[in-house]
């Protein structure tokens, strides 16, 4: 008998399990990935839509399908992000592997990246610059803030031009 791999979603109104082997697996970083998760992507496994069987709660799964994207399904009370891909008429499924219960026996190796975040390059340019004396209170005067090297000498927490620890 083949070996399986239980699911579910947060709430448990959905359960199903995958007959292993996943073809592959991967971490997907799309927009719209990040967008779905919350967090930097999701990773999912693939398999044959042959190999997964929803045991309960299939009336609680809800599909989205974005224009020009692949679909989202996820559990309509929890919101739990269960499948993707072609769900449910394709040829192949594309499973959260974060939905499992067990060991996928399978490890993500390609990342897809369609779109850099907005944000990527500007967290650098936010930094206060570290400015020494009259420089500092030129920053301060102009903007209102200190630089990190003002705020830090004036905690006493730098000692020529080192960062220490001070209580």
């Amino acid at each position: 008998m083949a070996e399986t791999v239980g699911g579910s979603c947060l709430c448990g109104g959905v359960r199903f399990e995958v007959t292993l082997p996943f073809t592959r697996a991967i971490h997907c970083h799309c927009s719209r990935c990040r967008k779905h998760s919350g967090a930097f992507g999701l990773t999912v496994g693939h398999v044959p839509m042959s190999q997964v069987h929803v045991l309960q709660g299939e009336e609680l799964i809800r599909v989205f399908e974005p224009p020009g994207g692949r679909v989202k399904a996820f559990c309509s009370v929890c919101g739990s992000s269960l499948f993707g891909g072609a769900w449910p008429d394709g040829e192949m499924a594309a499973v959260r592997l974060g939905a499992l219960d067990d060991d996928p026996q399978v490890r993500p190796i390609a990342a897809r990246v369609r779109r850099l975040p907005r944000t990527v390059g500007r967290v650098a340019r936010r930094r206060a610059p570290a400015l020494p004396g009259r420089a500092a209170a030129a920053h301060t005067r102009k903007t209102g803030r200190q630089s990190l090297r003002a705020r830090a000498v004036s905690r006493g927490r730098v000692v020529r031009g080192s960062a220490t620890t001070s209580e």
